[in-house]
Order: C-alpha cells, then structure tokens, then sequence
C-alpha cells in the first residue's frame, strides 16, 4: 500500500477514537435533529420498505433505517444516535479515500 494510504487510514482512525469518547458528552443534552431522527427511524417499524418520507425532509430513508436496526440492537441512547452518525460519515471518508486512490 502506498503511503497515502497509510496517512489517511491513520487520520481516520485518531479521528474515529476522538469521535467515539468524546462526541457523545457534545453537546451535553440531545439535540432536536437527533430527536427528530429517532421518530423518524421509529416510524418506519414494521412499514414496507419507504424510500422516502415527508419527515425525512429531502433525506433518504436508509440511513433511519440503519439507525433503527443500530436502536434496536443496542438500545436508545444518545451514544447509539452518535455513533450513526459517525459511521456514515466514516463511509463518506473512505469513499472519499478510494476515488481518491483510484484517480491516481
């Protein structure tokens, strides 16, 4: 592997573990989207599959339904939502990587 690689797997991983212990204590308390989007995973229980829903507001379901089967493995708890989220955005990141890598 190259060294590109090799610092971008590094900065994903300092930034995971910080993202991991710190984001949930930030902010304090929950905030309104994450409110808003556990209502919405919780309304696509036990629904047909819906690729989209006025309370999604423009997003696409997938992800609340990623977030449901992670609230329903693990429990509602701010950490759960968090951590949602920072596994999307870890997907984006190495997406971002492997086009990267793959131009060059």
């Amino acid at each position: 592997m190259n060294k590109q690689f090799w610092i971008g797997f590094l900065a994903l991983f300092v930034i995971s573990s910080l993202i991991i212990f710190i984001f949930p204590s930030i902010p304090a308390n929950i905030d309104f989207d994450e409110l808003a989007f556990t209502h919405l995973a919780f309304s696509l229980e036990g629904n047909p599959y819906t690729p989209y829903s006025q309370l999604a507001t423009g997003h696409s379901t997938l992800y609340f339904y990623v977030l449901l089967f992670l609230l329903k493995t693990f429990g509602t708890s701010i950490h759960v939502l968090r951590s949602a989220r920072q596994f999307r955005a870890s997907l984006l990141f190495w997406q971002c990587m492997l086009s990267s890598l793959a131009s060059l």
